[in-house]
């Protein structure tokens, strides 16, 4: 009898240690199941996160109806136009038949236009003019581009450290509204100088270099890059446009987009290397400007440009 009750204690302890081992080999199994469910999830949310840009352009036909035949024939729903707040009456036209049509704009939103003029001074007056603007057309801005190219001095002049004032308050007006805000853009080609401190290569980029650094404290939703004219180059490295992407955004904390690239150059690899930066930078936005010698449509039909653009985008 006794040995039956030792037998009967050490059968009861190992079926116990089996039904331990049973479930903590279930345990296991369901821990590793649900570990990689969770990673396939995370890998799914960050392929559906990660993808091109909003491709579009900056059409230069002289009519509204030349600029959506180029978009149709191109293949893209976002265009660029810009209003001068200075002069707003009330009305853009071009920017409510886009919409009427159904394509995303991006707005420059330029103080004032005509070339080397200077950034606002009084930013009571500004912010209001601006407002005027906003309270018209805030629901259908795409993001809303303060002003152009504000280092390049054909178009201003006076300190850079006025229109960082002029960002400021443009910012506060614009979340005020509810509209996403970039500012003017600041070229690849100056940002890698900075980036390597050469900071004094040229008259442009210890401007650059200011830029950046307010950027930094200064709630925009993009920082807007643009590239210089590509002329007579037969590629473009695309590591310098994704190298000054991951710069800025380091520096500055904010994605990135373009507003502004070209190529002058008639060799379709150009454009094919510049498409591929602007993936590979994973910017938010990028527009061709289709003008000058950069045309991508021209008389009712596509380009050389424009056909390899079309082609690389898609």
């Amino acid at each position: 009898m006794k040995r039956l009750f030792i037998l009967l204690i050490v059968g009861c302890v190992i079926a116990t240690i089996s039904c331990t081992k049973e479930v903590s080999t279930k345990e296991m199994s369901t821990n590793v199941l649900t570990n990689a469910a969770q990673s396939m999830q995370a890998m799914s949310q960050d392929n559906a996160t990660a993808g091109d840009p909003a491709w579009g352009i900056w059409p230069h036909d002289n009519t509204t109806n030349e600029c959506m035949n180029e978009a149709n024939a191109v293949g893209v729903k976002y265009l660029r136009t810009t209003i001068h707040v200075k002069r707003f009456n009330g009305k853009e036209s071009k920017l409510d038949q886009y919409i009427s049509k159904g394509y995303k704009v991006l707005v420059n939103l330029n103080w004032d236009g005509g070339g080397d003029v200077p950034f606002p001074k009084d930013m009571n007056a500004y912010k209001n003019a601006l407002s005027n603007v906003l309270d018209k057309y805030a629901s259908k801005i795409e993001v809303a581009v303060i002003e152009n190219e504000p280092t390049t001095d054909k178009f201003y002049n006076g300190p850079i450290e006025d229109y960082i004032t002029e960002l400021k308050n443009a910012v506060d007006v614009c979340k005020q509204h509810g509209v996403k805000v970039a500012d003017g853009g600041i070229h690849v080609e100056n940002v890698l100088l900075v980036k390597a401190g050469k900071t004094n290569a040229n008259k442009n980029a210890p401007e650059v270099a200011k830029l950046i650094n307010a950027y930094q404290n200064i709630d925009l939703d993009y920082v807007n890059i643009h590239t210089a004219a590509v002329a007579g180059q037969n590629s473009y490295p695309s590591s310098d446009i994704s190298d000054c992407a991951d710069y800025i955004r380091n520096r500055t904390g904010h994605p990135v987009m373009s507003n502004e690239w070209h190529s002058e150059s008639n060799t379709a690899s150009t454009i094919d290397d510049m498409v591929k930066g602007w993936r590979a930078g994973d910017f938010k936005y990028s527009l061709y400007t289709s003008g000058h010698d950069a045309y991508l449509y021209r008389n009712g039909s596509l380009t050389d440009k424009g056909r390899t653009f079309k082609n690389a985008i898609q």
